[in-house]
């Protein structure tokens, strides 16, 4: 099962989308677009979730200042990946 969550993490971003795809039993994974770790700022309801590897595969911003805006594609790749490879694979993106 995947849980796609859209996120409002402060009022300089947009709100951002992050996938959580959920495992049988307790293991959880957070994925996040923008290689950010749960902390008591951001999302801490999920600190000491496993997360994916913290390498951003997109900006905040664009080189002309506008906000990206592909989070949500990018996390839908990320389930994508997660069921069709699995959980041990999806650890890697």
């Amino acid at each position: 099962m995947f849980v796609l969550v859209a996120l409002m993490v402060c009022p300089r971003w947009t709100p951002a989308i992050s996938a959580l795809p959920v495992r049988d039993g307790p293991n959880r994974l957070l994925y996040d677009s923008f290689g950010r770790l749960p902390s008591v700022q951001w999302q801490p309801r999920l600190v000491g979730v496993e997360t994916t590897e913290r390498d951003a595969e997109q900006p905040i911003t664009y080189d002309n200042g506008a906000k990206t805006e592909y989070c949500g594609q990018a996390s839908l790749a990320f389930a994508c990946v997660a069921h069709a490879y699995g959980y041990n694979v999806a650890r890697l993106v």
